[in-house]
């Protein structure tokens, strides 16, 4: 956990440069990266827009068949750790954060929407990552996790050339970051994780 956390930084300097207040998190498992997506971004929440986190998992639903199939090397994820810690936030700052939290499987429980932010990493089956990015395709920031997995590469590879005539997509490496509004890809590897994110203009 501790190699998957040091990624953040590169992400979350994006994170306060867009300010999203709407954000989505597929597999919040026990809330862990979500309380890192909220740190970062309570900063900036006001009021009159308040930070609101939107999380999907199977959380203990999870079956030894279903995790071994999607590559979920974490095993179940822990509903209750993550209200607790969902929780502590909401109470700290009362107006300015407020969450909801979704079980089950995405491929019934994941609606249709455009979120400012969005967190991919529940499923890595081919289906799953495809499913899962047809729904929240319009969001404005899409970050795909665990690209180096087969079938999570040959889903995403997908969504870039669907997208590769209507979008402009750039590879950049770990410390460089988009000049202009457009759509970026940021690609950065170790022996866990790769991670790739999307911007839409």
């Amino acid at each position: 956990q501790a190699v998957k956390e040091d990624l953040f930084k590169y992400y979350i300097p994006l994170l306060q440069q867009y300010k999203p207040m709407n954000i989505c998190e597929i597999g919040t498992h026990d809330a862990k990266s979500a309380i890192q997506f909220i740190d970062a971004l309570l900063l900036f929440s006001t009021k009159k827009q308040p930070l609101f986190y939107t999380g999907y998992d199977l959380f203990e639903d999870a079956n030894d068949q279903l995790t071994s199939y999607e590559h979920n090397g974490k095993g179940p994820g822990d509903y209750k750790l993550a209200v607790k810690r969902l929780e502590k936030r909401k109470k700290k700052y009362k107006k300015l954060f407020d969450y909801k939290l979704i079980r089950g499987n995405t491929l019934k429980t994941l609606t249709e929407c455009a979120y400012d932010f969005v967190y991919i990493d529940g499923g890595h089956s081919y289906d799953t990552v495809k499913a899962d990015y047809k729904k929240v395709k319009d969001s404005k920031i899409i970050v795909f996790d665990d690209y180096q997995l087969p079938a999570v590469a040959r889903a995403i590879d997908e969504i870039v050339d669907e997208t590769k005539t209507t979008h402009e997509v750039i590879e950049l490496t770990q410390d460089d970051r988009p000049k202009r509004k457009q759509v970026g890809i940021i690609r950065w590897t170790n022996t866990r994780h790769d991670q790739l994110v999307m911007i839409k203009s």
